[in-house]
C-alpha cells in the first residue's frame, strides 16, 4: 500500500476530528473510478452513504496521470469550495484540491507524481508542498467552502481590515514615541538655556526667569498628562483590537461547526419537499442606547450567528437564532430518518408544530431608528424622519419622530428659556412622544407594524398599537407624555445618548 500511495493518485478523507482524518485512502486507478451508493444498478468502486449521495454520484477518470472528476445529473459535487453546476459538471483534479461529495464527505485528491515534480520545480527553501498538505484540513475546507457562499468573515476582506488596523495602531505608537522624545529635547534645550541666562542674570531679570521656569515646568506637566491620555487611548484602541480579534476567532471556530449543518438542512428540505432555504448570515448587535454613552455605546456593538430561513413559495423569511437553530436540526435529522424508514412515503404537515421546519408566525424585527436627545437638555424639540436600520446596515425604511421637552420649577411654573442644562437640575421635565407613521417598509414586513422603544430613565417599555392593515406606510398617530425628575444622571444621558426605537412587522 506504502508503494501505492507514492505513485497512483488517491483521495484521502478529512474529517472534524484530526484523529479520523487521512485514515481512508481510495486509489483512483487508471480508467474510470465510480462514487455512488451500494443500492445503484451498476457497480460502485468507493461507496458512500448519506444525505445528498446519488446512487452514481461522480465519476473519476484517470488517463495517463490526468485525473478529471464528473458529477453526474444534479449531485452535489464541490471542488475547492464551488459547486460543479450540471452544465458544466467536469473539472480537472490537481494536487491539494479539495472535493466535497454530498453533505459530509470531503476529500483531499493527492496526486504523487504531480507533487514531486512540483517539488523539483521549487528550490528547498521556497517548497511549500509538504506545509500545504498539513494545513489543508477539515477546518480549511470548511472556511473555504463559506467564502465561496458569500460568508465574506472568512475571505481577504477580513483579513485585510485587521491587518490594516494592526499596521495603523504600529504607527500610532511609533508617533507618540517620536512626540514624546522631541517634546523632551526641546524642553531639556530651553531649560538648558533659561539655567545659563539665570546665572549671568541679576535681580528682575531673575525674577523674570523664575517666572518662566515655572511656566515651562507647568507646560512640561500639561505635556505628560497629554502624553498619558494619548497612551490610555492607545491601550484601550489595542485592547478594543485584541477584544475584536479574539470574537473573529470565536465566531470562525462556530462557522466552520455549523456549516456543514447548514447545507444537510437544505438538503434534508429539497429531500422532503418543504421548499425551505436556510443560510448563515453574520448580525451586528449594538448594545443599550440608553446605558452607554459616546464611544462606549459604539464599542458595545458584537457580531452574532444567525440563520436566515426563507420561504421558497412565498418569499418571506424569519431569522432564527443559532441556538434555535442548533435545536431544529435534530428535529429536522429525526424527520429525516422517519422518510428513509417509510422509503419515502412520509409527508408532515407543514403548519403543525411538530413540523421541525415550521415558525408559527411571530413578529419580525425591521429595524431599529436611533434619536439622540441633546438637544432636549436645551428645551428645544426633536424632529425627525430617522433611518430604519437593519442587522446588515441597510435602511429599510424611515420613522417620523417627534420629541417636545417642556420644563417646570418648583412652583409648577414653566421654563421658558435656559442657557445651560444645569439650570434644570431639580425640576420636573415632560417629554411629549409622537410616532405619527413610518414609511418605505419591506412589503414582507408590512403586517402588523408596531413601535416599541424604552427612554432613558424610564423602567418599562412603550409600544404604538399594530397598524390596521398591510401597508409599507404605516401610521399610528401615536402620542405620550414621559415625566421626569431632572437629576446629573439624566442630564448626562440627555448629552450623549440615545432612544432606540424598534420597528416590528
Amino acid at each position: 500500500v506504502d508503494l501505492d500511495v507514492q505513485k497512483v493518485p488517491h483521495l484521502v478523507n478529512l474529517n472534524e476530528d484530526p484523529l479520523m482524518s487521512e485514515s481512508l485512502v481510495y486509489f483512483i486507478k487508471e480508467g474510470s473510478t465510480k462514487i455512488g451508493r451500494k443500492d445503484a444498478d451498476e457497480k460502485i468502486d468507493i461507496i458512500l452513504s448519506g444525505i445528498n449521495v446519488a446512487k452514481v454520484h461522480a465519476l473519476l477518470e484517470n488517463h495517463e496521470g490526468h485525473v478529471t472528476i464528473h458529477a453526474m445529473g444534479k449531485a452535489r459535487t464541490f471542488v475547492n469550495g464551488v459547486l460543479l453546476p450540471p452544465e458544466d459538471p467536469k473539472r480537472e483534479l490537481h494536487q491539494s484540491d479539495r472535493i466535497i461529495i454530498g453533505n459530509n464527505h470531503l476529500f483531499r485528491f493527492n496526486h504523487p507524481v504531480e507533487a514531486a515534480e512540483r517539488r523539483k520545480a521549487m528550490p528547498v527553501e521556497q517548497n511549500e508542498e509538504d506545509e500545504l498538505a498539513r494545513v489543508i484540513d477539515w477546518t480549511f475546507a470548511q472556511k473555504e467552502l463559506a467564502v465561496a457562499q458569500g460568508i465574506s468573515f472568512f475571505g481577504q476582506e477580513g483579513k485585510n481590515m485587521l491587518k490594516e488596523m494592526e499596521e495603523k495602531m504600529q504607527k500610532m505608537e511609533e508617533a507618540m514615541e517620536q512626540e514624546r522624545k522631541e517634546s523632551e529635547r526641546r524642553m531639556e534645550e530651553e531649560r538648558t538655556k533659561m539655567m545659563e541666562q539665570a546665572e549671568r542674570a541679576t535681580g528682575a531679570e531673575r525674577e523674570d526667569l523664575r517666572t518662566k521656569m515655572e511656566e515651562l515646568e507647568q507646560r512640561e506637566t500639561e505635556l505628560q498628562e497629554a502624553l498619558e491620555q494619548q497612551r490610555q487611548r492607545a491601550v484601550a484602541d489595542a485592547q478594543r483590537k485584541m477584544r475584536r480579534k479574539r470574537e473573529r476567532n470565536f465566531i470562525e471556530d462556530k462557522l466552520v461547526r455549523i456549516i456543514p449543518m447548514i447545507t444537510e438542512a437544505n438538503a434534508i428540505s429539497d429531500e422532503l419537499r418543504e421548499n425551505k432555504f436556510f443560510e448563515v448570515k453574520l448580525v451586528t448587535r449594538f448594545g443599550d442606547a440608553n446605558k452607554f454613552t459616546g464611544d462606549d455605546f459604539r464599542e458595545q456593538k458584537s457580531t452574532e450567528i444567525a440563520i436566515k430561513v426563507s420561504n421558497i413559495d412565498d418569499g418571506t423569511s424569519v431569522m432564527w437564532s443559532e441556538e434555535k437553530f442548533m435545536n431544529r436540526i435534530y428535529l429536522i435529522r429525526e424527520a429525516y430518518m422517519n422518510y428513509q424508514e417509510c422509503d419515502g412515503d412520509y409527508a408532515m404537515d407543514r403548519e403543525s408544530e411538530s413540523n421541525p421546519f415550521y415558525d408559527p408566525p411571530e413578529d419580525q424585527l425591521i429595524g431599529k431608528a436611533y434619536v439622540y436627545l441633546n438637544s432636549l437638555g436645551f428645551l428645544v424639540e426633536i424632529e425627525e424622519h430617522t433611518p430604519i436600520v437593519d442587522y446588515k446596515g441597510n435602511q429599510e425604511g424611515e420613522l417620523r419622530v417627534e420629541l417636545y421637552p417642556r420644563a417646570f420649577n418648583e412652583q409648577n411654573t414653566e421654563i421658558e428659556f435656559i442657557e445651560n442644562p444645569s439650570e434644570l437640575l431639580g425640576c420636573t421635565m415632560k417629554v411629549l412622544v409622537k410616532l405619527p407613521y413610518a414609511r418605505g417598509l419591506p412589503i414582507k414586513y408590512a403586517n402588523g407594524v408596531f413601535v416599541r422603544f424604552l427612554f432613558p430613565e424610564d423602567t418599562e417599555s412603550c409600544e404604538t398599537l399594530r397598524s390596521d392593515r398591510k401597508t409599507i406606510n404605516p401610521q399610528w398617530h401615536y402620542e405620550k407624555e414621559l415625566t421626569f425628575v431632572v437629576t446629573d444622571e439624566l442630564l448626562k444621558l440627555l448629552d450623549s445618548s440615545a432612544v432606540t426605537f424598534e420597528v416590528w412587522g
